[in-house]
């Protein structure tokens, strides 16, 4: 039997982190805490840091493309250049 979040409404657009944990299925993974693996996405800049009430926040659309990604961060400029040996 699936649990459902009940705090976890479809139609908002931002998720705070213990709705962002379960959309990603975080909880799901037997990990002790979960949640700090979603601070770690944010450190790694795969996730943009937002705050409500300084509450961490984050866009259904930033965690949407985390799940078709992983934890890539998005690329700013130019690629860096090939260098030989």
């Amino acid at each position: 039997m699936t649990q459902s979040n009940p705090t976890l409404s479809s139609g908002s657009r931002f998720l705070w982190i213990e709705e962002a944990v379960h959309y990603l299925g975080l909880d799901r993974l037997g990990l002790r805490h979960p949640h700090k693996s979603l601070q770690n996405l944010v450190k790694k800049g795969a996730l943009p840091r937002r705050t409500i009430s300084r509450r961490l926040v984050f866009k259904r659309e930033d965690l949407d493309r985390v799940l078709e990604r992983g934890d890539v961060p998005p690329r700013r400029g130019r690629p860096p250049k090939n260098r030989r040996a």
